[in-house]
């Protein structure tokens, strides 16, 4: 029958089919056959010709011995590619080193589609490229990720680029550069795990139309296992990375921890911390030693047993300091404080300060002592030293300054202009080395605690009006303008008048200094806060910003043409500080080179109660004295005295040592006794 479909064909259909649908073997199928061979002959007519049948029944058999064997066949290279999964899948699993499962994975891949070449590119952002992790006989290179797919990058694992005969075909050039040369057939397929395009896989030949679909089949089947497989490696890389930075992190801390331990083991100063409610957690063994008390004793305490062993003022001192830096842990402001404490007749430095981390999270407080009795036991050396020193400086430059008083006044008789003109000189420098004399006399005696400080009510006004009535006159000289102003019904202040009257000398006295002819210096006072304020402000030379935190040291001088060129000892700023401190005030500068200067300084108001309310101490009333006795070992000065004293109609007595003075006094009944405080037999203050 022309046209009609063969036998064999319509056999193979109908196996296939039975075998898909019914799940039929090879031996059930067969069976069926025959038996359906054996009813169509047993119906066939007598007189039908028996070889047409058996022709039949030999095609129908070639047909199903065809389609078995091509199920077979079939299934074999079904198998042959599970074989091949399961091998992909078991290096994929096997290792987390990447680029040896890549290596493995890649060899398993191109042997099982034949596949002469093969690589796997891996993306490298800082580089913006694909670049080769793992080849084969591969001759390409890296590739811009700019020229690869976008719906690659963007995550999408198709299509496949599938080339047959790379010469032949207008390929892109990229695909040209990432197989190199000698291919022809060409796969290239993108990795993506969860979204993310992590790399290329290839593979290639040098025959044309290589691949066939089974092989790209078996592509799509291990492109994701290979993505997830880089990207587990990935993590375990990343992990391995943090734990191998953590455990140097952890080295490196045990490193510090022992480094700081040994420091704090072996320091001189003493360490003691607390934690967050103040209890004692670490006592290294300076600290140990400066206290007297082993760290077990301290440790677990409560820092009120830390301070017990100190004196009272400075106990309190310190246990205020401690208690203030615990109450303000969260506020988050870094406070450090300082304090003196003494303990068995030692002087200890303690520097309070809180433990924060770079969050500035509040950890606790550390405390430093430091031993200071030597250093205080050697200033206070110094400063005996220094007093007795200039002591014994100041009364032979009396006995010069006052004969040359004499000699230039002409008490001995007459001089010429030459004559008088060395003794200005004489004079104008003994001046010099009398001040200097007096201020290392007054820091002395601050330092020694022996300065004599009587506080008794004060009008700053009054002080500030006879200063500068006082020092009119050298302002006058340069021609400048000096000021006064002060506001109206200012308070009395409690104060020495004599050292607040040295201050403001200081400080007008430097205002005109360095204060150009012409210029203009003002005095201000006025009440502020419960305090007494006042400003000395002058349009000079001003101060530059690296001076500004000098200013106050002894002896310090800035670096400027005029002020070196202006006498000076640089040590009357000090002394208005410490005189400041001593009436429980605080003094500061504001400055700016070139334009002028603001010194300030403030001094507290006393409250009054109403009983203190309409009080005022009675003026005492002295009568002219009239007998002075003179107690000075060195002749020089007591007749110097007396010779000054006599011309202004004094009777004066003079005696050389200091045992007698009482009796002597007491039987004289002298209107003033003028006494040397460093006698040679007995202290004047005795």
């Amino acid at each position: 029958m022309d046209g009609a479909e063969p036998l064999s064909e319509k056999a193979y259909r109908w196996v296939d089919q039975v075998v898909t649908q019914h799940g039929l073997t090879p031996s059930e199928v067969f069976a069926i056959a025959e038996g359906l061979f054996s009813t169509i002959q047993s119906l066939l007519p007598p007189e039908m010709d028996p070889s047409r049948a058996i022709h039949y029944r030999v095609e129908i058999a070639t047909a199903l011995a065809h389609y078995f064997a091509n199920r077979a066949e079939h299934l074999a290279a079904e198998k042959a590619q599970l074989e091949t999964l399961y091998e992909i899948t078991r290096e994929l699993t096997s290792s987390l080193d990447l680029p040896r499962v890549l290596q493995k994975t890649l060899a398993e891949v191109t042997s099982a589609i034949a596949a002469e070449k093969g690589a796997v590119f891996l993306v490298d952002g800082a580089a913006g490229q694909v670049v080769v992790e793992a080849t084969i006989n591969w001759d390409g290179g890296n590739v811009p990720l700019r020229a690869i797919p976008s719906e690659w990058q963007l995550g999408q694992p198709e299509p496949l680029l599938i080339v047959n005969d790379l010469p032949a075909e207008e390929a892109e050039a990229w695909l040209a550069q990432l197989a190199g040369g000698e291919v022809r057939a060409l796969i290239v397929a993108p990795l993506v795990a969860n979204g993310e395009f992590r790399g290329l896989l290839a593979v290639a030949s040098p025959r044309a139309g290589a691949f066939n679909t089974t092989h790209v089949r078996l592509l799509r089947t291990v492109l994701s296992q290979i993505a997830t497989a880089i990207g587990n490696a990935e993590v375990y890389r990343l992990i391995s990375r943090q734990a191998q930075e953590l455990g140097q992190m952890l080295r490196h801390q045990q490193e510090e921890g022992t480094k700081s331990q040994a420091i704090l083991t072996s320091i001189a100063d003493g360490v003691v911390v607390s934690n967050t409610e103040g209890r004692i957690i670490l006592v290294n063994p300076a600290a140990e030693r400066i206290l007297g008390t082993a760290g077990s004793q301290l440790i677990g305490h409560d820092f009120h047993t830390l301070f017990s062993a100190f004196n009272a003022q400075g106990r309190e001192e310190a246990t205020a300091a401690m208690e203030t830096l615990l109450s303000t842990s969260d506020s988050g402001v870094s406070k450090v404080f300082k304090t003196i404490l003494e303990i068995d007749n030692r002087v200890i430095h303690a520097h309070l300060s809180p433990v924060l981390t770079r969050r500035e999270e509040f950890l606790g407080v550390v405390i430093i002592f430091r031993d200071i009795t030597k250093e205080v036991e050697a200033d206070r050396a110094k400063s005996e030293f220094v007093s007795t020193v200039s002591h014994e400086l100041r009364t032979p430059m009396t006995a010069i300054k006052g004969y040359t008083d004499l000699l230039y006044a002409g008490a001995v008789g007459p001089i010429n202009a030459e004559q008088k003109r060395f003794l200005q000189i004489i004079k104008s420098n003994t001046d010099r080395l009398t001040a200097l004399i007096n201020d290392l006399l007054d820091i002395s005696r601050v330092e020694t605690g022996r300065v004599r400080f009587e506080p008794k009510p004060v009008q700053v006004g009054e002080v500030i009006a006879d200063v500068v009535n006082a020092l009119a006159g050298q302002a006058e000289v340069k021609h400048q303008t000096l000021t006064y102003e002060v506001m109206g019904g200012l308070p009395e202040i409690m104060g020495d008048r004599d050292r607040l009257n040295q201050v403001l000398t200081n400080l007008v006295s430097n205002a005109i200094r360095y204060t150009p002819e012409g210029g203009t210096i003002e005095v201000r006072a006025y009440l502020v806060e419960g305090a007494v304020r006042v400003d000395v402000r002058d349009t000079g030379i001003g101060i530059a910003p690296e001076d500004l935190g000098r200013i106050f040291e002894r002896f310090y001088r800035a670096d400027h043409p005029m002020v070196q060129e202006t006498s000076g000892t640089g040590l009357g700023l000090p002394i208005v500080k410490m005189f400041v401190e001593m009436h429980g005030g605080r003094v500061w500068v504001e400055s700016e080179l070139g334009k002028g200067s603001t010194f300030t300084f403030i001094l507290p108001v006393p409250t009054q109660t109403k009983e203190d309310e309409g009080y005022r101490p009675t003026p005492h009333l002295m009568a002219r004295m009239r007998t002075v006795l003179v107690v000075d070992d060195d002749p020089d000065i007591a007749n110097l005295i007396k010779m000054h004293l006599e011309n202004s109609g004094y009777r004066v007595l003079v005696l050389g040592s200091g045992r007698s003075v009482v009796a002597w006094a007491e039987e004289k009944r002298p209107d003033l006794i003028l006494l040397d405080l460093l006698l040679p037999d007995i202290d004047g203050l005795e």
